[in-house]
């Protein structure tokens, strides 16, 4: 039974995986870990080994780069925001403009 189900869960994930989000969520994820990775070979003076930090340093860590992504999403937030209004601005723009080149003045 458990193997059935794992096949059934193995040509699911296939399936999903086809998914076009899903693909370039993976390439974009990969791109930026490898450029993660490059940038802190030549900040740091070894790859990342988790002994060679004490436990308060990688929570501390771990807590500075999540506070950092909670700014950047703030932010992506914002100008989200500000390009819909933009959007919204230049779809009434159009409106206008299209009943000016059909006469409705």
């Amino acid at each position: 039974m458990a193997n059935r189900k794992a096949c059934g869960d193995d040509m699911k994930i296939q399936e999903i995986n086809k998914h076009q989000p899903y693909i370039e969520s993976d390439l974009f994820r990969k791109e930026v870990s490898d450029k993660q990775r490059i940038k802190g070979s030549q900040k740091y003076p070894e790859l990342f080994t988790p002994s060679s930090w004490t436990d308060d340093e990688l929570a501390e860590h771990a807590m500075m780069e999540f506070h950092d992504g909670q700014e950047y999403v703030s932010g992506m937030r914002i100008r989200m925001r500000e390009m819909r209004k933009e959007i919204e601005r230049l779809e009434k723009e159009n409106e206008v403009l299209q009943r000016r080149l059909e006469g409705g003045g």
